[in-house]
């Protein structure tokens, strides 16, 4: 009985940390955890057109050899106004000349002779040389305006900065991020390293990553794309189907097509 109770103090505080998740890291995780899936999905796709009769085992291979995987700890949240005169190094790294991930939407139509034309996007990730640069030693207030110009979202109101560690081919970088928050939903990144530029980040805060080209072609007939599926839909009760995203898990960054929306395919 002791080791019982033991127990479920502890569940009782892990329960409560993972429900004390902030809404600007749950967007944040969500995020990355939607472009690690549409580099997946965009592995997957390619894939099977040019090797059709690829076993489910080889493809999920390829599929996490080539996949971008994340790392999200150490969050802070918070007014702009509360760091305003802080150092803007506090808002994250800047580009330092070292390599970095180059993301970018790709978008995928599939064409069958007699069936509308089925479209769906995914992402590509590929190391590169990362630009030099470096702080320009204003506050944070004094940055704002500059920030609100650039991002386009102004006025900026609330921060979230977090260290990532980024791993693709099998090579890995740590480094401090940020994103930052207007009114309603306006949400920029501020990641020197997936996201310079904009990268495929900013695409995926509100625009969805469903895998139609994979789910609605006949492209599910191929076993290695259907075992795609299966192993990566996400079951839990608060997924919503039929509305042409896929479902993530904050928590662990991973991120799939709805059970119910699977259940209707087969």
């Amino acid at each position: 009985m002791r080791y019982l109770a033991v127990l479920c103090v502890m569940l009782a505080s892990l329960s409560g940390a993972v429900a004390q998740m902030t809404h600007e890291e749950t967007v944040v995780r969500t995020a990355y955890a939607k472009l690690s899936f549409a580099v997946d999905i965009n592995t997957a796709y390619t894939v099977a057109l040019t090797n059709p009769g690829i076993s489910p085992a080889d493809l999920a291979e390829q599929v996490e050899r080539k996949g971008l995987r994340f790392a999200l700890s150490n969050f802070t949240v918070g007014n702009f106004s509360d760091i305003a005169k802080e150092p803007d190094e506090v808002l994250g790294q800047y580009p330092d000349g070292q390599d970095v991930i180059h993301t970018s939407v790709a978008s995928a139509t599939f064409n069958e002779s007699n069936m509308p034309s089925i479209s769906s996007d995914g992402a590509t990730a590929q190391w590169g040389q990362g630009p030099e640069g470096r702080s320009p030693h204003l506050t944070v207030g004094q940055m704002l305006p500059i920030m609100e110009q650039e991002s386009g979202v102004s006025p900026l109101l609330r921060y979230c900065t977090y260290t990532v560690v980024a791993t693709l081919a099998g090579r890995s970088r740590s480094y401090r991020a940020s994103f930052f928050f207007g009114e309603g939903d306006k949400v920029a990144p501020g990641d020197v390293v997936v996201a310079l530029g904009g990268g495929a980040i900013a695409p995926f805060i509100s625009h969805p990553v469903y895998p139609r080209v994979l789910l609605e072609t006949s492209l599910w007939k191929n076993p290695a794309i259907r075992n795609f599926v299966l192993t990566t839909q996400r079951p839990e009760t608060s997924c919503k189907a039929g509305v042409g995203d896929v479902c993530c898990d904050a928590e662990k960054l991973q991120c799939g097509v709805a059970a119910a929306d699977v259940r209707r395919l087969q």
